[in-house]
């Protein structure tokens, strides 16, 4: 079901049809605090409703990587619509199309590069009044290494398009209607370059990234009283192809990892899916690494 915008579903409609569950799907205990019932006690509560009667839904970015195909295969799996955005198209996309129909998801399409500010804006406006429950800022990367001596005004700021600008205005953008619902998650995928700063040849990246973060420790701040939870997923080197496509030499990088191996996407989908699920009740504001032990 390849589809563009018209996929996204108004606050309060109903969906058109069901996702397949997890069998014994059962409430999280929360406790509760020192003024009795707290919000995520009643949140969990009223959430467990949602997923019997009306699946939650999920923006997932970047949905035609490996990590952004690993973490849909991931929520489809626990019964949430997708929302999947990429850039491109190919043969990744159209594999998991196949698994996301064989999974009985309900999902919509929507193809939009991120370097290209007026066609974020007009994909960004409709989720205004969209019902979004969770948001995975999965999209990012870059081109290619290239020292930062040599760049100019232009690479840095598409850098920052694709890494910060986009994923601030996806945030901003669904965060009023999660608030006023008493409820949501956001997860945004960060990269291990952000704690070091990048190297010479991938500064730009790392400092988007960094930015990036920012967006989490505010937004976990302004949404705590509403239900809302924003969180940061440090990747570090996963198998996907990316580094050796940069022309890295991969068993010299794999040797710094103190567990000796490069992580998997699906690993990484386990950790998104968790902070940006309603079984996170507590976590927020925080910044996890699934890195090895880098």
């Amino acid at each position: 079901m390849l589809a563009g915008a018209g996929g996204l579903r108004p606050a309060g409609a109903a969906p058109g049809r069901k996702c397949a569950r997890v069998p014994g799907l059962r409430r999280v205990p929360v406790a509760r605090g020192p003024g009795g019932q707290g919000m995520s006690a009643g949140f969990a509560q009223s959430q467990e409703a949602d997923m019997r009667h009306d699946p939650p839904v999920v923006l997932i970015t970047g949905a035609s990587s490996a990590i952004g195909a690993a973490v849909a295969r991931r929520y489809a799996a626990d019964g949430w619509e997708l929302l999947l955005w990429h850039r491109s198209g190919g043969q990744l996309v159209r594999d998991l199309e196949a698994e996301l129909e064989a999974l009985g998801a309900r999902r919509s399409w929507t193809q939009v590069d991120f370097k290209d500010a007026p066609a974020v804006e007009r994909a960004v406006e409709p989720l205004r009044q969209a019902r979004v429950d969770a948001l995975v800022n999965n999209a990012g990367g870059y081109e290619a290494l290239q020292h930062f001596s040599t760049l100019g005004h232009a690479e840095v700021m598409e850098s920052l398009a694709v890494n910060f600008t986009a994923p601030f205005l996806l945030a901003s953008a669904v965060f009023e209607g999660m608030a006023g619902r008493g409820a949501g998650r956001m997860v945004n995928i960060s990269s291990v370059a952000a704690k070091y700063g990048g190297s010479a040849q991938s500064m730009h990246y790392g400092c988007a990234k960094r930015a990036l973060e920012g967006i989490t420790r505010t937004l976990a701040r302004e949404g705590a009283s509403s239900g809302v939870l924003v969180n940061t997923v440090r990747p570090g080197v996963i198998d996907t192809g990316f580094h050796t496509r940069l022309g890295r030499d991969m068993a010299v990088r794999t040797e710094l990892i103190p567990l000796g191996r490069m992580g998997t996407p699906e690993e990484v989908a386990e950790v998104v899916h968790f902070l940006g699920s309603f079984r996170n009740t507590y976590v927020t504001g925080q910044t996890i690494a699934v890195s090895g032990g880098e």
